[in-house]
């Protein structure tokens, strides 16, 4: 065998590896996360509130879940659905429109005025925000409390 004999490379043969697709697709909202963030939705404007674990138990979720519903909120196909509903961009919308916003008023003599009326966006943004975790402060929101207890000597007098 000479070594300085060029190696035939026209009988090895050559493969591409091309990356399997995975089978798996991407996980899908559940209808009960589309029928809660239904309820928040029409909940936002309403002029009677429900809390939220009403509204998901309303959408199918145990009682057990729908006392914290921060679990469900930060759940990745639940914030997929916020991003496809209640986009960065609506929320920008809605904060001009909120410097904007006004409501009639109609006096004794009956003369009709406008007046600023901000209480209403704020309480869209406000929820909007939240949900998106772009503000602290929703109901599911459990404060980060240590409790520290110490003892000294053997706790007799």
């Amino acid at each position: 065998m000479d070594n300085n004999k060029p190696i035939e490379t026209n009988n090895i043969r050559k493969e591409i590896i091309k990356p399997k697709k995975s089978s798996k697709k991407s996980p899908k909202p559940t209808l009960k996360q589309k029928r809660y963030l239904r309820g928040l939705q029409n909940n936002i404007l309403s002029k009677h509130p429900k809390p939220k674990c009403e509204l998901m138990i309303a959408a199918g979720y145990s009682p057990k879940t729908a006392n914290s519903p921060n679990i469900i909120e930060k759940q990745p196909t639940f914030q997929q659905l916020l991003t496809k509903y209640l986009p960065d961009d609506k929320l920008l919308m809605g904060h001009t429109e909120g410097l904007t916003a006004t409501k009639t008023i109609i006096n004794k003599n009956g003369d009709i005025s406008l007046e600023p009326d901000y209480t209403n966006r704020h309480r869209y943004l406000e929820t909007a925000y939240k949900l998106k975790g772009k503000i602290r402060g929703g109901e599911g929101d459990a404060p980060n409390l240590t409790q520290i207890n110490i003892t000294w000597g053997d706790g007799s007098k």
